[in-house]
């Protein structure tokens, strides 16, 4: 989607990562990469299916299979059967990865696979109930026209995270899968990728720019602000996106960048966005010699401020200078926390729900009869209902 140089950061870091599933495993993959080059260090452990292979150079601290298939568990109650019997085993690699009162961040990964979100499930629950921790999630939605189990695990992932009463409470930070117009006529795969390769530049600058020096202390953010935001609970969204065109141009404002960049991206809109209860916002754009804000990178800080209104985002801003010393592109990265639930969760709720009966009809070889309703009955039993409940 874009290109650029790497920014190298001073503060050293710790990060525990838990990937689950094949996506979950790339994007995982491309935050250890995005941070550790930096010089963080990541104690990750990735739960996926199929045989391991001891001899494959991994990233990950540790890879557990939970089972041999490849390809296992298109549906995520299948991950949920077979991880049934299995939680001293995730809970066994799971304290491999992290302490039981970890000080770092810790996050979870996936996709909206069976694999990836079954077994996310189970390590929420060991998470809060042995480590009591609510890590937030990072994940992708599917898009609409991908198969019924796909939108059933997703609409069961969400459900029980987010919206049943007894759920774990966790944040779930979403890059939602929809294409843009200018997307439709590309595979949809693509489009996904690019959403993944997205997600770790965006993670890895927010992470180490709540560790920096404070450049100006009206926009500064810090540690707790950004952990404030991505574990406020709801849907929260990533936005990233270039300051500056190839030509130089900086007469961009921020504030279009954003809603931009979001409506590009996801499918929400102008008023969701401006709706969000939080937003974390790391802007690369220093004067370097000076070590203070530009006059116009302090403009549009105040803009979005005032747009945002009583719901102030925290807005860090990040010395960027690649290995070698020299400047890079400026670029924003955000996460638009607390977003109210968005048509699409509730469309894919929908899918999941309604395309579920069929599945299950052609799985257990059920007729699905239409039974006919004797209107003269029912219209007997109503007049008997008014008569006998009367006021009258």
């Amino acid at each position: 989607m874009f290109s650029r140089k790497r920014i190298t950061f001073k503060q050293t870091y710790e990060l525990f990562l838990i990937s689950c599933g094949d996506a979950g495993e790339e994007i995982g993959k491309g935050i250890i990469n995005s941070i550790t080059e930096r010089g963080a260090v990541v104690n990750s452990l990735l739960i996926t299916s199929g045989k391991i292979n001891k001899k494959e150079k991994s990233v990950f601290d540790h890879r557990l299979s939970i089972d041999d298939r490849d390809g296992f568990s298109k549906k995520i109650d299948d991950t949920l059967d077979t991880l049934k019997n299995k939680r001293v085993l995730l809970k066994e690699y799971i304290e491999k990865v992290i302490p039981k009162k970890p000080k770092q961040l810790l996050i979870v990964t996936t996709g909206p696979g069976g694999t990836g979100l079954g077994s996310t499930l189970k390590v929420l629950q060991i998470l809060y109930e042995d480590f009591k921790q609510i890590p937030p999630v990072f994940t992708l939605l599917p898009e609409v026209f991908e198969n019924s189990r796909v939108q059933y695990n997703t609409a069961k992932f969400l459900y029980d995270v987010i919206y049943r009463k007894e759920n774990y409470g966790n944040s779930v930070i979403i890059l939602d899968n929809k294409p843009s117009m200018d997307e439709l006529d590309k595979p949809f795969s693509k489009i996904s990728n690019n959403r993944i390769e997205l997600i770790p530049d965006a993670i890895g600058d927010l992470l180490f720019s709540s560790f920096q020096k404070s450049i100006a202390a009206d926009f500064d953010a810090n540690e707790d602000d950004l952990m404030e935001v991505i574990h406020t609970p709801g849907i929260s969204v990533f936005v990233v996106e270039e300051l500056q065109t190839d030509g130089g141009d900086t007469s961009t404002r921020l504030l279009s960048i954003i809603i931009d960049s979001v409506i590009k991206t996801t499918s929400l809109t102008n008023d969701q966005v401006f709706d969000a209860r939080n937003a974390y916002i790391s802007i690369s754009n220093i004067d370097y010699n000076e070590d203070k804000l530009s006059r116009q990178t302090e403009f549009e800080a105040n803009k979005i401020y005032k747009e945002f209104r009583n719901r102030k985002p925290f807005i860090k801003f990040v010395r960027t200078k690649d290995d070698e010393g020299k400047t890079v592109q400026p670029m924003l990265h955000a996460i638009i926390a607390g977003l109210p639930v968005s048509t699409r969760i509730i469309q894919i709720m929908q899918l999941g729900r309604d395309t579920r009966k069929e599945i299950l009809f052609r799985e257990h070889m059920l007729k699905n009869e239409i039974i006919s309703l004797d209107i003269d009955k029912v219209t007997q039993l109503d007049n008997t209902l008014k008569n006998n409940f009367s006021t009258e």
